[in-house]
């Protein structure tokens, strides 16, 4: 028989037995004896320590169907928020980059075509992760390009290297 403390009971009488204890190498302290429960519990007391902020907006009975009378009717979601002065809802975390940092990439993009990545991640001011920027480039409508090994040849080129070409 294995006993879970705090309390010893009697499996049979299904009561607390106080004049007999078990032997002490029998005795499993509960956090060990059931483990996941006690993380789980851990976790939830954690997470209601943690305050979150929830901004709701409340409609009353007459918008709240007009929203759904529009939504029904296939307006899209702005131009419901535009028509109700609702604002839109927002999910997920905001992006790192404001539009002032998308503008200084872009910037820097446009000027240095060669730098890679890495290196524009550290000019920018704001730090931000390689990956991110390369999300945000392709946000942008940027795309990476490999430099040409050489240069392109105009129709005169050609015409002269094939020239020299017979000639030797």
């Amino acid at each position: 028989m294995i006993h879970i403390c705090p309390s010893h009971q009697d499996v049979k009488t299904n009561r607390l037995d106080e004049k007999t204890t078990p032997p002490k190498q029998l005795m499993i302290p509960c956090h060990k004896a059931f483990p996941n429960i006690f993380q789980r519990l851990y976790k939830a007391w954690f997470m209601s320590l943690l305050t979150i902020t929830i901004s709701i907006v409340y409609l009353d009975i007459k918008l709240r169907a007009q929203v759904v009378g529009m939504q029904k009717a296939g307006l899209s979601f702005w131009a419901i928020a535009a028509h109700s002065n609702l604002p839109l809802s927002t999910t997920g975390r905001p992006t790192k980059m404001n539009k002032r940092d998308l503008r200084e990439l872009s910037r820097i993009i446009t000027r240095h075509r060669r730098l890679t990545v890495a290196q524009v991640t550290n000019t920018l001011t704001t730090q931000v992760s390689t990956r991110t920027i390369q999300q945000e480039i392709h946000q942008l409508g940027k795309q990476s390009r490999i430099a040409p090994k050489k240069p392109y040849l105009r129709p005169q080129d050609f015409q002269r290297r094939l020239a020299f070409a017979y000639e030797h």
